[in-house]
């Protein structure tokens, strides 16, 4: 059995496939709903809210769509309005500030790309799942907008062309 490295707690899960909250998929839409109502803009009503325009990309990786990943927009001047968006099978996304409505508000962003699986740790005593770890699936230094290196503006009229294509 295996501890927890934040607490003497116990931690036991129950084989991959019985929780649907384990997949890749799951925990980037939760990481999107988390940066969005975490004063991102998620709470406020229609009338309220700054102007925004279509903000649209594509995220690919070693010339390869990355599919599921979670791409953040981290406005760089203080008091903006943070846009996130989840890729496709295509690799493309479509920017939201204030979801379920499209749209980016204008301006200067640094960026960060997720796209993580999880695996399962074993105990050798029991040879169960006993910890689960998540694991990047692209380098791990695009996760941190101030370390990515990646830097837009969205222009006044929107885009459609936003490119990510990552390195090693």
């Amino acid at each position: 059995m295996a501890l927890s490295p934040h607490c003497a707690v116990p931690l036991r899960f129950p084989a991959r496939h019985s929780l649907p909250w384990r997949s890749s998929s799951f925990i980037g839409l939760l990481f999107v709903f988390i940066v969005m109502s975490a004063g991102c803009g998620g709470s406020r009503s229609k009338g309220d809210r700054p102007a925004t325009v279509r903000a649209r990309g594509v995220v690919t990786y070693q010339g390869e769509p990355v599919t599921d990943a979670v791409v953040v927009f981290q406005p760089s001047t203080q008091g903006g309005f943070a846009a996130s968006a989840l890729t496709d099978q295509k690799g493309e996304f479509d920017l939201k500030t204030f979801p379920p409505d499209s749209g980016a508000v204008p301006g200067m962003y640094a960026v960060a790309i997720l796209k993580v699986s999880q695996e399962d740790i074993y105990s050798e005593e029991t040879q169960k799942a006993s910890v689960a770890r998540l694991r990047s699936l692209i380098p791990s230094q695009y996760s941190n907008a101030s370390k990515s290196g990646l830097n837009v503006e969205i222009p006044p009229k929107g885009t459609e062309q936003l490119v990510f294509d990552l390195k090693d």
